[in-house]
């Protein structure tokens, strides 16, 4: 297995760096990495629908689109993203317990009273501490997944608030109780990483070390992508939604249809805010 851990809190660079790692003929890779705070949707949803955007403008919170289905979360430091990126041969079983069994056994290792949630979520005394998505590119499997340590769970809920009069095709989120891990280990984030690592891999893994020419490709990826308007609000499905300028219907995040002429051809949530 090699191991690479990100030197950056940046989420567009990370999201990048998930999707090189899937389109690489590379062995087996797990990438550990945390972001500042920002707000994370599935590929398939609706930003408006999942997030509060007058919070996220006003605390200047960015909003990134991963390559992965599943529902939106928030990412701080206190919020460790585990990503195992690898070709699995035709017909292996692509269920999530391939990947959230073996971090459960690795959470109770440590003492963590750990148990697996729904399909794809971990939880400790009811209250959920994980979730997980994954897609299939190539051949290449990428699953990754949160881990709560000492996440700002107000900020969490601050921004974690959907438009309840917005209709859209999109997948929504299942909302679910969450808790912190650091209230079940007596330890700080290094040691916890430091601890979680070994109990997942008690072989160890090799660092995988990349050159310039490599970093320079996920660079340019997190720019013209992972940065974009266009793919982390606009790739969302249409949708209708009704506003105090009337009900508008918005199509690649720009409203096509209003009672109001001066809205149309705006972006959504320039007519909101």
């Amino acid at each position: 297995m090699l191991f690479l851990r990100s030197s950056t809190t940046d989420a567009a660079v990370n999201l990048a760096t998930e999707q090189w790692l899937q389109e690489q003929a590379l062995p087996p890779v797990f990438f550990l990495y945390q972001n500042a705070p920002a707000v994370i949707v599935g590929k398939y949803q609706n930003v408006y629908a999942e997030t509060d955007p007058a919070a996220l403008r006003r605390d200047h919170v960015p909003v990134f689109r991963r390559c992965s289905g599943g529902g939106a979360v928030y990412h701080d430091a206190g919020n460790f993203n585990l990503c195992f990126v690898e070709t699995l041969p035709p017909g292996t079983d692509l269920s999530h317990d391939r990947y959230v069994q073996p971090l459960v056994q690795a959470l109770r290792a440590l003492g963590i009273p750990a148990d697996k949630q729904r399909s794809c979520d971990i939880g400790v005394g009811g209250d959920k501490v994980s979730g997980s998505a994954q897609c299939v590119h190539a051949g290449r499997t990428l699953h990754h997944c949160t881990l709560l340590f000492d996440t700002d769970l107000a900020a969490l809920e601050r921004y974690l608030r959907g438009n309840g009069g917005l209709v859209s095709r999109a997948v929504a989120s299942v909302r679910s109780p969450v808790t912190d891990l650091c209230r079940y280990y007596r330890g700080g984030r290094e040691q916890f990483e430091a601890d979680l690592l070994r109990a997942l891999f008690p072989q160890g893994m090799q660092p995988l070390d990349l050159t310039a020419e490599q970093t320079e490709q996920i660079r340019r990826l997190a720019q013209e992508k992972y940065r974009t308007w266009a793919w982390n609000y606009a790739a969302g499905p249409a949708f209708t939604a009704a506003t105090a300028r009337g009900t508008v219907r918005v199509e690649r995040g720009v409203v096509v249809e209003c009672g109001d002429p001066a809205c149309l051809g705006r972006r959504y949530e320039d007519v909101i805010l």
